[in-house]
């Protein structure tokens, strides 16, 4: 009989004896412990030199074992313990990963992206001060990010803010032991307890929403050309480019770095990604640590090859931040 195979019907065993591998000199003794009728928690020690158990050496947890598929769950991996392969293992960030993602779906599913499968209907005075508070904070950031990302306004859909931090010992064997009865519960918990906080999700999306469909009536924009530089060099895998912008009818090229480009955190792009040679000759024409525009972008070229055209866009004042339109 195999080592995996004694190892197999130790687990299955009634007794309470230890279960020992060797291996050279070094011997690893393995115990269980019932927590419940259906659970035991497993332990090991290593020695060396030392046929069985240690007078001064600790134990280990190893993980849960499931009497009723013969599964072991919550497996720690510290060291190559020799588990037979046959003998399925779960680790607890496996099974946290798959928890929140069965209850976000589950959420989204009974919420439906409907307000009217929620128990309330009017925000309080709270809710309406954070509502109002990402209205004015964190709103034309949200819009702009979807919007540079290639989201519509079809996209906007309630999502499930569903966490989990820790297992506590018995939801851990609940979980185990009935994994859809437990994501029911945390389901159905999590929209009971958080009806206010989805409703206001409702609300930010729906400015969300009407943000991006502003955009999308436009033909053109601000927001329309940074998106198209930034998807448009996407595609190409240049270190460098040679680009053109054209300010108060004068025009400049200048070479510069390409990844400056696929970026999208800043409203403008900074003369420091310029190749020095030409940065001189920018601040001569610009001003010292002056900044471009994406509405000033005319051409992007690389190898010869035009990657990006585009007439310069009129705005009030050229050198202006970034606006929504």
């Amino acid at each position: 009989m195999t080592d995996d195979e004694k190892f197999r019907e130790w687990l299955k065993g009634e007794g309470n004896q230890p279960f020992i591998l060797q291996n050279g000199d070094y011997s690893y003794v393995y115990l269980k412990v019932p927590r419940t009728s259906k659970f035991d928690y497993l332990y090991r020690q290593q020695a060396y030199k030392t046929a069985g158990l240690a007078r001064n050496s600790s134990l280990e947890y190893v993980g849960i074992y499931n009497k009723l598929n013969d599964t072991i769950y919550d497996y720690r991996n510290y060291y190559n313990l020799n588990i037979p392969k046959n003998v399925y293992r779960y680790s607890v960030s496996e099974m946290s990963q798959k928890l929140k993602e069965s209850v976000v779906k589950e959420v989204e599913s009974k919420i439906a992206d409907n307000r009217e499968n929620l128990s309330i209907s009017i925000l309080t005075a709270d809710a309406q001060k954070k509502l109002e508070k990402f209205k004015e904070f964190y709103l034309e950031k949200e819009i702009r990010q979807k919007f540079l990302a290639l989201e519509t306004s079809k996209d906007i859909k309630y999502e499930c803010q569903y966490s989990f931090d820790k297992w506590k010992d018995e939801d851990l064997l609940e979980y185990i032991l009935n994994p859809e009865k437990f994501i029911e519960l945390q389901a159905n918990n999590f929209i009971s307890v958080n009806q206010e906080q989805i409703l206001l999700q409702f609300e930010e999306s729906d400015l969300i929403k009407e943000g991006l469909q502003e955009l999308e009536a436009l033909d053109d924009g601000v927001l329309h050309r940074k998106r198209n530089i930034k998807w448009k060099m996407l595609e190409n895998s240049a270190k460098t480019v040679n680009v053109t912008i054209e300010r108060n009818g004068q025009k400049f090229t200048f070479k510069m770095e390409a990844e400056a480009l696929r970026r999208d955190s800043c409203d403008s792009y900074s003369s420091w990604n310029i190749v020095s040679k030409d940065r001189a000759e920018f601040e001569r024409l610009f001003g010292r640590h002056e900044s471009f525009y994406p509405e000033e972008i005319t051409e992007i070229s690389y190898c010869g090859k035009l990657i990006y055209s585009e007439e310069p866009l009129e705005t009030p004042t050229a050198t202006q931040g970034l606006k929504l339109t």
